[in-house]
């Protein structure tokens, strides 16, 4: 099983390494800064919806940002990069997401995060899919393999990572989405049976080694 500490640690200890960019902002009861967003869509609809959202501003805006996607309603980030579209943001459902807020010394603001409750605290057993974000595509695959262990009833090892990416992705397992930071932000199936046929495979064909 996978024991590698950058695998264990919680995506909300890893919010703190993530990079800031001034994506764009959100006008609820005053303006809010958008400084992380990262995308997933609901199939039936594409419309997209936070998976990982950061915003800062007066305590009332950012509250009333919260109060309209724990609701399932639609927001909108304006971004800055002149001649970007208007990025719509739409929850599938009400009370999908974990929420980190804290006051900015000093600055008369509040920074608030929301994480989608299958990035904060993943269930493997009680939902299809899956998130996660990482500094680099090593980490991630690294994480991947954490994650997969925790899916299936086989061992799986970090040094599959690559493999488990690579085959996830040809397979529609593994799912590149977009975040806006530029970290690799991957959206997981969680298909036990999936992943358990892909690395028998791995191993009967040898692109798989147990250490």
């Amino acid at each position: 099983m996978t024991t590698n500490n950058q695998q264990t640690a919680r995506p909300a200890d890893l919010l703190r390494t993530l990079p800031l960019k001034h994506i764009g902002n959100v006008n609820i009861l005053g303006d809010c800064f958008c400084f992380g967003l990262a995308l997933e869509y609901t199939p039936e609809t594409h419309r997209t919806y936070p998976v990982y959202l950061n915003i800062a501003g007066a305590a009332t805006s950012v509250e009333g940002a919260w109060a309209r996607l724990v609701q399932g309603k639609e927001l909108t980030v304006v971004p800055m990069a002149r001649g970007s579209s208007t990025i719509y943001l739409h929850p599938p459902d009400k009370g999908l997401y974990v929420r980190l807020q804290r006051k900015i010394d000093g600055l008369g603001m509040d920074s608030l995060i929301l994480l989608h409750r299958q990035l904060a605290e993943p269930s493997f057993t009680e939902a299809n899919l899956a998130f996660l974000i990482a500094l680099d595509y090593d980490q991630a695959c690294t994480r991947l393999a954490d994650y997969v262990s925790k899916t299936v009833k086989i061992a799986v090892f970090p040094a599959w990572g690559g493999y488990l990416r690579q085959q996830g992705y040809m397979n529609r397992l593994v799912m590149p989405r977009t975040s806006y930071e530029g970290v690799e932000f991957w959206t997981v199936n969680l298909n036990a049976p999936a992943w358990t046929a892909l690395i028998c495979d791995g191993l009967r064909n040898g692109a798989l080694h147990l250490p």
